[in-house]
């Protein structure tokens, strides 16, 4: 199970670096500031846990 989590994790950072390299300059404003803030903010997190929405259905993480 940790080798699951471990290559789900290095593919989703994988997905970021892809984002990375695509949007350029634009990806800290369209995907990066928006991904900390889906992660970071208790606000978010309280809606995720009492709504039972994945933290991978926000666009930044699919």
């Amino acid at each position: 199970m940790y080798s699951e989590h471990r290559d789900f994790t290095l593919m989703h950072e994988y997905g970021h670096t892809l984002q990375s390299i695509i949007l350029g300059p634009l990806f800290l404003p369209v995907v990066g500031l928006p991904s900390l803030l889906w992660a970071g903010l208790p606000v978010f997190r309280k809606y995720r846990e009492k709504s039972a929405v994945s933290y991978y259905r926000f666009y930044t993480e699919r």
